[in-house]
């Protein structure tokens, strides 16, 4: 409690400062993880993958929705970068052809934008992005590691316990946001989401499920907290 009302005594520019050092900190951990710890090119992908999610905690407390959104645009064109020429290498697949990182921070920049005005409803934004962070995550590491029921989507070779993993992960997310949300808990919300994200998980081609997966998840999770 008290290392949140500390957040909400920082000013925007301030919070904005500390998102860039805590991304750019994770990329630092997750580099030296795979160079001197052996934690290999997948692994620290992933690290970085769902930690950078976490990014949208933080963004919570900032109110301007101008200062919110400097990050996720700057990240983007960073990725964007870093894609062609390799600059994060934590975070770049060796030969990889998708832009999935770019379309994080645009996934990211989308629900700043839509969600970060007065009365827009900001804990589906961080569902959204929770369920693209963990579950999509998740979904892979058990997946390339237990995995044995495969089948082909368009995204690529999927698992079936890979699937399986996203759709239970997604359900404890979008379970914790109702939770903590000013939305009450119901059930069937949650599993119609979670089943949602996870149908995405599996047909989004080339790393558009980083884009998918949490805009689809705000979205749908919006309209039937509506109803």
């Amino acid at each position: 409690m008290r290392s949140m009302e500390a957040l909400r005594s920082l000013s925007d520019p301030v919070l904005t400062a500390i998102g860039f050092g805590f991304v750019f900190a994770l990329i630092g951990t997750s580099e030296v993880a795979k160079r001197l710890l052996g934690l290999g090119e997948e692994g620290s992908r992933k690290l970085v993958h769902v930690g950078v999610g976490h990014w949208i905690l933080l963004a919570l407390f900032i109110d301007s929705m101008a200062w919110a959104v400097i990050a996720p645009v700057v990240f983007i064109g960073l990725n964007y970068v870093s894609h062609r020429k390799g600059t994060f290498g934590a975070m770049e697949r060796s030969g990889g052809d998708t832009l999935g990182t770019v379309y994080y921070s645009v996934a990211l920049t989308v629900i700043v934008l839509w969600l970060w005005r007065a009365g827009e409803p900001r804990w589906v934004g961080v569902v959204g992005i929770g369920v693209m962070a963990w579950g999509d995550g998740l979904a892979a590491t058990v997946g390339q590691r237990w995995g044995r029921r495969h089948y082909r989507g368009p995204g690529g070779p999927k698992t079936v316990e890979g699937s399986a993993t996203m759709f239970v992960v997604s359900l404890v997310v979008i379970g914790l946001g109702q939770h903590f949300g000013p939305d009450e808990l119901r059930p069937l919300v949650a599993v119609l989401v979670a089943a949602m994200a996870t149908t995405m998980e599996a047909l989004s081609p080339r790393g558009t499920d980083n884009l998918t997966v949490p805009l689809g998840t705000a979205g749908l999770l919006t309209l039937l907290t509506l109803l």
